[in-house]
Order: structure tokens, then sequence, then C-alpha cells
């Protein structure tokens, strides 16, 4: 899954997410998201987890032996900003 950061200047795919003290999110060293609390990071995650438990954003065809291509519903995940999170 792709996820956009919240100031529009990291697009990177994701393998792990972590919150941290501070409430950010991040993806190994890339910081995606700062939230004013643990329950808003929470709830960006459980909102990301939803997008990558429906298989229709993450198919990927093998075409041929080294070929890939994602299907037209790949989604990138763009990270609200801390007042659009509703707890």
């Amino acid at each position: 899954m792709w996820i956009r950061s919240q100031d529009l200047k990291i697009l990177t795919e994701i393998h792990d997410l972590d919150i941290d003290g501070a409430n950010q999110i991040w993806n190994g060293c890339s910081l995606l998201g700062k939230y004013s609390s643990e329950e808003k990071a929470l709830e960006v995650l459980d909102e990301i987890q939803k997008v990558i438990s429906d298989k229709r954003y993450c198919a990927i065809d093998n075409v041929t032996r080294k070929s890939y291509i994602l299907n037209k519903g790949v989604h990138v995940y763009q990270m609200p900003q801390d007042e659009d999170v509703e707890v």
C-alpha cells in the first residue's frame, strides 16, 4: 500500500507503521503524520487497516515472469490533518 504524508513531501510504499510517544506515525525513518492525541493516531491506523483489508486495493497481477501491474483499484492513502480526525 502507498501512503502520502501529511505535508505531501513523502509518497512511500509501507510495510509497517509505528506510533511514537509524541503521537507521530512513522514508516521506518519517514514521518507520515503528527496527531494531538494517541486516540487520533490510532484512529488513523484503524482507517489504514480497513483500506489494507480491502483486497481490491492491494491486488497485483503477474503479467510475465518479472513484470507486475497494479489493478485500477490501487489506493494511495492520504494522511489526514489532525483537525480532520474524529474520535
